[in-house]
């Protein structure tokens, strides 16, 4: 492939990110989390919510994480797309004396929005 057609194929591509989110930083991102949550879990998704769920649950699942997340026991990634919240991830590592190494991958979900399939 030639440098000028690779070049061309980079600008079509999303600059896609992923980082913890401190719990001080939650508010940030509390909207684009509970509307997404609420999309993918009235689409089908199997997250540990019925359908239908709506914002107010959504936001109040959100919140009430904040005690785990400022004591180190549970994880919030959130994956960005050009800035933009496009997904989410949560890390629950163990805390049993014999299993230091492990750890439970919950609530992962993406909006087919910001990542397409592809990325997902």
């Amino acid at each position: 492939m030639m440098q000028a057609e690779h070049d061309t194929i980079l600008e079509f591509v999303p600059t896609i990110s992923t980082r913890v989110i401190a719990p001080r930083e939650l508010i940030e991102v509390l909207p684009a989390l509970t509307s997404q949550l609420v999309e993918v879990v009235n689409s089908g998704a199997a997250l540990g919510f019925m359908p239908p769920l709506d914002e107010d649950l959504a936001r109040d699942y959100w919140i009430s994480l904040l005690p785990e997340l400022r004591s180190g026991r549970r994880l919030l990634f959130v994956a960005t797309v050009d800035g933009r919240v496009a997904g989410s991830a949560q890390l629950v590592p163990s805390h049993v004396a014999n299993a230091p190494h492990r750890a439970a991958v919950e609530k992962v979900f993406r909006d087919g929005r910001y990542l397409p399939r592809e990325f997902g």
